[in-house]
């Protein structure tokens, strides 16, 4: 399984950056094997989550960079930068993702 993600700027959210990850829309749990693979191998912890009918929110930190991992049913899985630079995820990214292929 090939599992890759694109940089995108939103320019409807202010040109914020996101990154899209496509293949994770494919588990009804995605965000959540996200975040433990986050929480396992880059020491980050959850910060809140929230459970909506269309999309599934959670909120993450490394302790100084916030992000959260989205599930939306339009848009699929994707990370938005609350409060840090988009090479902070990307890093964070190639880490998990040289562990788990």
């Amino acid at each position: 399984m090939e599992i890759r993600y694109f940089e995108h700027q939103n320019p409807d959210e202010n040109n914020r950056w996101e990154l899209l990850v496509p293949y994770f829309d494919q588990f009804s749990n995605g965000v959540d094997l996200l975040s433990t693979l986050l929480i396992n191998y880059c020491g980050d912890f959850v910060l809140e989550k929230i459970d909506g009918w269309w999309y599934y929110i959670i909120k993450m930190t490394d302790g100084i960079n916030k992000y959260s991992l989205i599930w939306h049913e339009d848009v699929g899985t994707y990370i938005r930068c609350d409060n840090c630079e988009i090479d902070v995820i990307k890093q964070k990214m190639d880490l998990i993702f040289k562990h788990i292929l």
